[in-house]
C-alpha cells in the first residue's frame, strides 16, 4: 500500500480507499459502530470483525490482518476552480477622508480604516503585520486624475485587459508567476487616462484573484473576483444528490484497460427514482447485455450496492463509470424525464417573486443566455430554497434566513454552473457573471 484514506461517515459506514505499489486502486465499505467506548467494524451479519481501531492524540490507528496503519485527520482550505462573485467598488475623490486612503478588505469587499496609532507611528512593518492579520491586502489613493493602488500584503502581475473575461479560474489557480511571487509593500500608480488595466494577484492569506481598474469620472471603478474557497477534507468531492443522477445516460466515449474481447458498441445507464440502476449495452459482436442493480447516493457519491469494483463519478454534467480499469463516459439523454421537467419549469416575473418577504440578498446573477434556471441552496442543510426559470438574463436572488448559500444557474438542471459559499447582505450587492 502506497496511499490510504479512511472516511467515517455519520451514517455509520466506513469507506477505505487505497492504492498499491502497482498503481491499482482498491475500495471497500464496512459498517462501524461505537461499542464499549471504542469503534468496532461489523460484518454483514453484525458480528465484530478482527479489526482494532483506536483514537489517541488526534491520530487514528487501525490494526488487522497483520497490518497497522496510523492516520491523521487532515483538513485544508482548498481554492477551487470557480470564481466567487465579482466585487465592484467606486472610489471618488471625496471618499478619501482624513487619511486620503481607502483600505480594501479583499475577502468581504468592504473598506476598513487603519488604526490611528499605526498611522502616527508610520512603521511599515507594523502596518504590514496589521494588513496580514486583517486581510487588508490593498490600499487605494486618488489624487486628482492619478490613482495609486498600494500592496499592503499582496503580490500582483499585470496582464492584458482581455484576461478579465477570458482567463479561467483553473488557469489563474495554476499561474506560475503568482506561485513564485512574494507579497509585500509596493504601489501601482496610473493616471485615469491610462486605464483600463488588469492585474492578477495573490495575498498573504492565499486569496487569489483578478482585478480590473477602469475610469468612472470623476473617480475610479475597481472590480475584482477571487477564486472560490471552501473548507473541506483533502480528498473532498463536490456534493451531488439523487436528483442530479435520475434519468437515462447515453455512452459517448469508452476507454479500455488492455484488450477487450467483447467491445461495447453503444450503451445506456438509467438511474431511476426508486434506486434502480439499469445498464443496457449492445456489443460489437451483435449480442446485448442488460444488468439491473440497486444504487445509492450518499455523502456526495454514487455507489452500486454490492459492487465495490464499480466507481461512478458525476462532474461537469458527465457521468463516468469505471469497472476493472475500463471507463465509460455518459451524457444525460435530452429525452430524460428530468430534462423535460427542467424545460417546463415556470418562468417568473419580478412581481410574483416579491410575494415573499426577504431577509437578505445574494449577489445579482447575470448571464449571457435567455431565461435560465436559477437554483438557490441553503448550505446549512443542503436544502433547495427555490428553483425557478427567470425571464431575461439578470436576477436578484433573495433569501429568507442568514447563512451560506450556493447558487446554480443554467439552461437546464443538467447543465448548471455553480457558485458556492456566498453570504447574504441586507441589500442586493455585487455581480455574479456566469457565461455559457
Amino acid at each position: 500500500i502506497v496511499s490510504l484514506s479512511v472516511t467515517i461517515n455519520s451514517d455509520a459506514t466506513m469507506l477505505v480507499e487505497s492504492t498499491d505499489n502497482e498503481g491499482d486502486f482498491h475500495s471497500s465499505t464496512s459498517i462501524c459502530v461505537f461499542k464499549n467506548n471504542r469503534l468496532v467494524v461489523e460484518d454483514e451479519e453484525g458480528e465484530d470483525e478482527d479489526i482494532i481501531i483506536t483514537l489517541k492524540n488526534e491520530k487514528l490507528t487501525i490494526e488487522g490482518d497483520g497490518i497497522k496503519a496510523v492516520l491523521k485527520k487532515k483538513f485544508v482550505t482548498t481554492t477551487g476552480s470557480i470564481f466567487a462573485p465579482v466585487v465592484e467598488l467606486i472610489v471618488k475623490p471625496d471618499d478619501n477622508s482624513k487619511q486620503n486612503t481607502i483600505i480594501i478588505d479583499i475577502e468581504t469587499g468592504r473598506t476598513i480604516s487603519v488604526p490611528d496609532d499605526l498611522i502616527k507611528a508610520k512603521d511599515i512593518q507594523k502596518i504590514m503585520s496589521w494588513s496580514t492579520a486583517t486581510g487588508a491586502a490593498f490600499s487605494v489613493k486618488l489624487r486628482g486624475q492619478t490613482c495609486c493602488i498600494g500592496h499592503l500584503a499582496a503580490f500582483s502581475v499585470q496582464v492584458t485587459n482581455g484576461k478579465w473575461q477570458s482567463l479561467t479560474a483553473l488557469e489563474l489557480k495554476n499561474n506560475s508567476e503568482l506561485q513564485s511571487g512574494t507579497h509585500g509593500y509596493g504601489n501601482i500608480t496610473r493616471s485615469l487616462d491610462q486605464l483600463p488595466r488588469t492585474y492578477i494577484f495573490k495575498t498573504s492569506q492565499n486569496n487569489i484573484g483578478i482585478m480590473l481598474l477602469t475610469p468612472a469620472p470623476p473617480g475610479l471603478k475597481i472590480q475584482y473576483k477571487l477564486l472560490a474557497k471552501t473548507n473541506s477534507s483533502e480528498n473532498a468531492e463536490p456534493k451531488i444528490t439523487q436528483a442530479d443522477c435520475i434519468g437515462t445516460w447515453e455512452l459517448i466515449d469508452i476507454s479500455y484497460k488492455g484488450t477487450e474481447a467483447d467491445s461495447v458498441a453503444s450503451a445506456t445507464l438509467t438511474l431511476k427514482p426508486d434506486g434502480t440502476a439499469v445498464f443496457n449495452a449492445a456489443m460489437e459482436n451483435g449480442t446485448s447485455d442488460i444488468d439491473t442493480n440497486k444504487y445509492l447516493v450518499k455523502n456526495g457519491r454514487i455507489r452500486i450496492v454490492g459492487r465495490d469494483d464499480i466507481e461512478i463519478t458525476l462532474e461537469d454534467g458527465l457521468l463516468k463509470l469505471t469497472e476493472n480499469g475500463t471507463t465509460g463516459t455518459f451524457r444525460k439523454s435530452v429525452t430524460s424525464e428530468k430534462d423535460n421537467l427542467s424545460n417546463n419549469l415556470p418562468a417568473i416575473t419580478e412581481s410574483n417573486y416579491q410575494t415573499r418577504k426577504a431577509t437578505g440578498f445574494l449577489p445579482t446573477v447575470e448571464t449571457n443566455i435567455d431565461n435560465p434556471i436559477v437554483q438557490v441552496i441553503n448550505e446549512k442543510n443542503n436544502e433547495i430554497v427555490y428553483t425557478i426559470r427567470i425571464k431575461g438574463r439578470k436576477f436578484e436572488p433573495k433569501i429568507f434566513e442568514k447563512g451560506s448559500y450556493t447558487i446554480k444557474v443554467g439552461p437546464s438542471l443538467e447543465t448548471m454552473k455553480t457558485i458556492r459559499g456566498i453570504g447574504p447582505q441586507k441589500e442586493p450587492y455585487g455581480l455574479a457573471r456566469i457565461e455559457f
